[in-house]
C-alpha cells in the first residue's frame, strides 16, 4: 500500500434532471403528433362542424361487433377516403381518393362536368371516381383476405362545408355503385 494513492472518488451522476427533461420532451412530442385521426393538409377544405358528442362506450372498440352507437358517433377506422375540396383560395375544387386527385370540378358552378358522368345512371355516377374506387376496393379486398377478414365496404367522405348537395349525392351514389356502401362523414367535433 505504500506509494499507492488512494482511489479517487467520483461524484455520482444524478439522473433526476435528465429524467425530467426526457419526460417533458415525451409529453411535448405526444401532444404535437397526437392530432385527429384524419389529417387534412388541403387549405381549400373546411370540414363542417358537428353537434354530435359521442357517449362513453359508443366507440367501435367498446362495442366489438355489437349494435351501432346510440348517438351515431363512432370511432373512425383506417379506410378509404373520398375528399371533395372547396373553391377556396383560388384553387380549383376537386374530388380525390386517398389524396390522389381524380377529377377537377367546374370552378364557376362547383359541379362535376357532365362529360365525366355516366349517362346510363341518369348522371348520378362519376366515371373517374367509380374507376378509382373500384381500384381501391380491389386493394382492400386483397388486404382483407390477407388479414382473414371480409371486405367491409367502409368509406369516409371529407367534404367541404360548402359542397352542394347534388355533388355530395353524386359522390355517395358512385361510392355505393363501387362497393363502398358504409358511408362515414368527417366533421369537426364540438369543443
Amino acid at each position: 500500500m505504500r506509494g499507492r494513492r488512494p482511489p479517487e472518488h467520483f461524484a455520482t451522476i444524478s439522473i433526476t434532471s435528465l429524467t425530467d427533461m426526457v419526460t417533458v420532451l415525451l409529453v411535448y412530442l405526444l401532444k404535437t403528433f397526437a392530432t385527429s385521426p384524419i389529417e387534412i393538409k388541403d387549405p381549400s377544405l373546411e370540414l363542417p362542424r358537428s353537434v354530435c358528442n359521442p357517449a362513453p362506450g359508443s366507440g367501435a372498440k367498446e362495442r366489438e361487433g355489437g349494435p351501432p352507437p346510440r348517438d351515431g358517433c363512432g370511432e373512425i377506422q383506417e379506410t378509404t377516403i373520398v375528399m371533395v375540396t372547396g373553391p377556396k383560395k383560388g384553387r380549383t375544387p376537386r374530388i380525390a381518393v386517398n389524396s390522389d386527385a381524380i377529377i377537377e370540378m367546374d370552378v364557376a358552378t362547383y359541379r362535376v362536368p357532365e362529360q365525366f358522368k355516366d349517362p346510363q345512371s341518369g348522371g348520378w355516377v362519376i366515371i373517374p371516381l367509380r374507376d378509382a374506387l373500384k381500384r381501391a376496393k380491389e386493394i382492400k379486398e386483397i388486404s382483407a383476405l390477407r388479414d382473414g377478414k371480409p371486405f367491409d365496404g367502409k368509406v369516409v367522405i371529407l367534404a367541404d362545408k360548402d359542397t352542394p348537395y347534388r355533388v355530395l349525392s353524386e359522390v355517395l351514389v358512385t361510392c355505393g355503385e363501387s362497393g363502398f356502401a358504409d358511408f362515414r362523414f368527417a366533421v369537426i367535433k364540438p369543443d
